[in-house]
């Protein structure tokens, strides 16, 4: 017995010293894996942010475009080129080009000598510095690209400006400044930073960045390296940190003469825990000294090494006690219960501004009907990877495509950890061959301010994320009066159902009139609900209700049987007008619609022009693909359909060329501003011309009074809708209206 009592100890310190070997084995390759993780999720980050740079470059381009185009198109330009009056040219532009926010506006001749400089950046007479462009532009018609002047650069354009005959009399270059300032607006993280430079034969030459100091004279100096802008990763020291870098080309007509660097400190992105060299050895030191010491307390005892019964009797389930629900098989992560015990338990203990956000994945549903339950599994499973490689956030599987974040906010912002949880769950995964790419909406709550309970917190960042989820990808703060909005809901949602199914909803007309001879030629639906309450309820005021409440389906089929109803009844006194009616973006999630459509035209004996079908852009649907094979079932029945542009250009012009849509319409925010704005007058323009380029009719909404009726017809407008055309109606209003101003027949 005293043989087998010396032997323990000496046993005990082998064991530490295999169990050391064994733990710096198992913790390097850790920390192996961990910084392999980081790049990857530094690579992700900084490729969206590089997506988001060139997303907000292209449409900076396509602005200046339209506005180019416009100034080139000026008749008082023309004359004055064709008569060699450059005075008068010069006046002509500079009055138009500062509402541009343009900083370069330039006339070059035809063999690329700069006739005037409205911003006496270059000496009448130089030649252009860009030859390549010019040369380009004499092939393509139109270029963009980017160009440096005196240690500036700019985003520009060069267009032909038209002289008799519609031969290029000239080219016009309109510029936009790429500056400290610009890229300063253009930063995506919280410590990201880009950096503008030139790439020349014998390096890399810094020309803008939207950090000052020693970060900046770092850049520079490891710039002056490079001659090439190679789309890979770097690592770099700047400023005495270690850092990610990213280049991106800026595309240009004429070859890519400048990039931006994106730079990410690395512990930014340095995220599990387990891969920070302190925690190591830390780890190491523990997993070395725990078994020696137990094993000199137990030879100074002299006991042995021998424990009591009663350590392993006293509680025989105290071992490794977890609750089966508080671990998700698919992902890995911590399920419902778990999380909310854990959040509970550090709100007690570090009381601290937090934040927790719920991501629920917006297309996972159609994306597991169409490759399997297996898939979208396996799907769940590599973003719980993702989130499970982070160590300063708690993250969770609350629901069937919901993840739950905890984050502290005394370091990082709210918009930063919402750049965090993009960079991880946004980046399409790769599986069996497939990218699948699931968006997200997001929602948050914030303690304290919130609410300091987990329960809570929980269901306000859930409340928040569906306030959102009509615009993809949104993120939403929780607000209080979401959950007065809630409560209300409920009660509207029954009297919706209730007034749908007593006919109780209101269809009134908006009469529409051909720009050219002002006659009526059509009119659109709006859709009223009489409340007792609220009194009269516009669609937008009720559509969240149906779409939550389950009464898209009613509500559509309520629409379709109305305006074709009211359509046969006008065709029998000869009142030929067609309806436009808009369908909400549910509509189009399945073939219901083309059904009620079908059936709408052979019960009431109409033909196909006698409906407009009017749908948003279906990039907002969360099935694009569904949604598209409807539009295009739809547009087989014969019947119009019109794109209604909400608001500005978020529509994909490729989708819009590809659908089959007869029109375009306006929306009434940027009609109404065309005549105080000259940038908004430049949009309606271009959208004019994009449309009938594209063999479309365009309907401007919003021309309350006369003074836009001029303005729109001058641009080729079509036709035209609001209280100057005529007000909003319930359809015996609108035949007694038509038949009094004689405008129906």
């Amino acid at each position: 017995m005293a043989c087998a009592q010396s032997s323990l100890p000496r046993a005990l310190a082998l064991f530490a010293l295999i169990l050391a070997g064994v733990l710096g084995l198992a913790l390097g390759g850790l920390r192996h894996a961990g910084e392999n993780q980081a790049e990857s999720l530094a690579r992700a980050e900084l490729r969206l942010m590089a997506d988001a740079l060139g997303r907000e470059l292209a449409a900076r381009g396509i602005g200046l475009a339209k506005a180019a185009a416009v100034l080139a198109e000026d008749p008082g330009l023309a004359r004055a080129l064709v008569g060699a009056d450059l005075l008068q040219a010069e006046v002509n532009l500079g009055e138009r080009v500062r509402g541009f926010g343009a900083d370069l506006a330039l006339l070059v001749s035809l063999d690329g000598r700069v006739l005037l400089d409205v911003f006496d950046t270059m000496e009448p007479g130089a030649d252009f510095p860009d030859p390549r462009m010019l040369r380009m532009a004499a092939t393509e018609g139109a270029v963009a690209g980017y160009l440096g002047l005196r240690e500036r650069v700019h985003q520009l354009v060069l267009v032909p400006v038209p002289g008799p005959a519609q031969a290029p009399a000239a080219w016009l270059a309109l510029g936009v400044p790429l500056g400290d300032a610009e890229l300063a607006q253009l930063r995506f993280h919280g410590d990201a930073h880009a950096y503008l430079f030139a790439l020349e034969a014998r390096g890399g030459r810094l020309l803008a960045a939207s950090s000052q100091g020693p970060a900046r004279l770092a850049l520079s100096n490891w710039l002056a390296d490079r001659s090439s802008a190679p789309a890979s990763l770097h690592d770099a020291a700047l400023a005495g940190g270690e850092h990610w870098i990213q280049l991106a080309p800026l595309h240009s007509a004429d070859g890519n003469t400048f990039a931006v660097a994106l730079s990410l400190p690395r512990n930014a992105a340095q995220l599990p825990i387990w891969a920070q060299p302190i925690f190591l050895a830390a780890m190491f030191v523990v997993g070395l000294l725990a078994p020696v010491l137990l094993a000199w307390r137990l030879f100074a005892r002299g006991d042995g090494g021998a424990l009591p019964a009663s350590a392993m009797d006293a509680n025989p389930d105290a071992v490794a006690r977890e609750p089966a629900d508080l671990s998700d098989p698919i992902t890995g992560l911590v399920g419902r219960d778990g999380f909310l015990a854990e959040v509970d338990a550090l709100l007690r203990e570090r009381p601290s501004p937090c934040i927790l956000l719920v991501a629920r994945l917006a297309r996972w549903n159609a994306l597991r009907d169409a490759f399997g339950d297996a898939l979208g599994d396996d799907l769940l499973g590599a973003l719980g990877r993702r989130l499970r490689g982070r160590g300063d956030w708690l993250a969770a599987r609350v629901g069937d495509a919901d993840f739950a974040l905890f984050c502290p906010l005394d370091e990082a912002s709210a918009d930063a950890w919402e750049v965090s949880v993009r960079a991880l769950l946004e980046v399409p995964v790769e599986l069996r061959g497939e990218s699948l790419d699931a968006g997200i909406h997001l929602g948050s709550a914030s303690s304290p301010g919130d609410g300091s309970d987990a329960t809570l917190l929980l269901r306000r960042a859930c409340t928040a994320m569906r306030q959102g989820m009509d615009g993809m990808g949104g993120h939403v703060a929780f607000d209080a009066r979401f959950e007065a909005d809630a409560a209300r809901r409920l009660v509207l949602l029954e009297e919706l159902r209730t007034a749908i199914e007593a006919d109780r909803l209101q269809a009134r007309f908006r009469p529409r009139a051909r720009l050219a001879d002002g006659r009526v030629v059509a009119c659109a639906l709006e859709t009223y609900w009489p409340h007792a309450q609220f009194g009269d309820m516009g669609i937008d005021d009720f559509l969240l209700v149906a779409e939550q409440g389950g009464l898209i389906r009613p509500f559509t089929r309520w629409l379709v049987s109305t305006a074709a109803a009211r359509v046969g009844e006008w065709r029998t006194p000869g009142l030929d007008i067609a309806v436009g009616l808009r369908l909400p973006s549910r509509a189009l999630a399945d073939h219901e619609v083309v059904e009620l459509l079908a059936g709408a035209l052979a019960r009431h004996n109409l033909p196909p022009e006698a409906l407009i079908v009017e749908i948003g852009d279906v990039a907002h649907s969360e099935d694009i693909d569904t949604a598209v094979a409807v539009v295009h079932a739809i547009g087989a029945l014969g019947l119009q359909v019109a794109m209604a542009d909400p608001g500005g250009v978020c529509f994909s012009l490729d989708r819009l060329a590809r659908l089959p849509v007869n029109q375009l319409i306006i929306h009434r925010s940027s009609v109404q501003r065309m005549l105080g704005s000259a940038q908004d007058a430049v949009f309606v323009h271009a959208t004019i011309d994009l449309a009938h380029a594209l063999g479309m009719r365009v309907v401007a909404e919003g021309v309350d009074s006369i003074e836009f009726w001029g303005p729109l017809g001058f641009h080729g407008c079509d036709q035209a809708q609001g209280d100057h055309v005529g007000p909003c109606m319930q359809a015996e209003e609108l035949v007694a209206w038509l038949t009094r101003t004689d405008a129906g027949g």
